[in-house]
């Protein structure tokens, strides 16, 4: 489950640049009918559902 990172190499007009790309996702959980588990007991959960959600570029620090 996101986030997740990678290194990555940003390709600017200074030349090239090492970042940290970070994929943001939302995540969502399932019983065994199929109903999104929202009260946190994860006990239950059957399945995963992660969808995008944003990138982010950090440079190196």
């Amino acid at each position: 489950m996101g986030p997740y990172e990678f290194k990555a190499t940003w390709h600017g007009p200074d030349g090239d640049v090492p970042v940290t790309l970070i994929i943001d996702t939302n995540t969502k959980f399932f019983d065994r009918a199929g109903r999104e588990i929202r009260n946190g007991s994860l006990k239950q959960a059957v399945s995963v559902k992660e969808t995008f959600d944003s990138i982010e570029i950090e440079q190196p620090r």
